[in-house]
């Protein structure tokens, strides 16, 4: 009978300390930055078992001489897996809030048509390193965006 209950601690305990898979390491959420060229993008990205995943992002950066966009919204997406470890991800929706380019308020139809035509189902792959407590998404041009927990 001890060497039973030894057996399954011990096995209970191999169960436990298991190591987790990459996907499973990446579900929940992350405080994450990116920063590409002169534009910052800062929010909550939550990724879903099934391959789903939520995200708010906060943009901000230089559009142009004397021209700062401010612009949040609310986004939706897939993420998988990619046989050689990479990790790709697909904006299926981003339904901007408010924004602002130079100062001043644009209409969030305006932005919402160009964000639709530039960034929603566009397909991004970046390699991932993760930790319990961190996240960094390396892309092929060598950008990087950074989460933690």
């Amino acid at each position: 009978m001890k060497r039973l209950v030894i057996a399954a601690a011990v096995l209970v305990a191999s169960c436990a300390s298991a190591p987790k898979t990459p996907a499973e390491m990446l579900l929940g959420t992350w405080q994450c930055e990116t920063k590409s060229n002169d534009i910052t993008i800062k929010g909550p990205f939550t990724y879903l078992a099934g391959g789903k995943s939520t995200f708010e992002p906060n943009v901000a950066g230089d559009v142009g001489p004397g021209m700062k966009l401010d612009m949040s919204g609310a986004a939706e997406g897939t993420w998988t897996f990619l046989p050689d470890g990479k990790l790709e991800q697909v904006i299926t929706k981003l339904a901007v809030a408010k924004g602002q380019v130079g100062g001043q308020d644009v209409p969030v139809p305006m932005l919402q048509g160009m964000v639709d035509q530039m960034i929603v189902n566009q397909k991004a792959t970046s390699t991932p390193t993760i930790t319990p407590t961190s996240l960094t998404l390396t892309s092929s041009d060598g950008s990087a965006s950074t989460c933690s927990r």
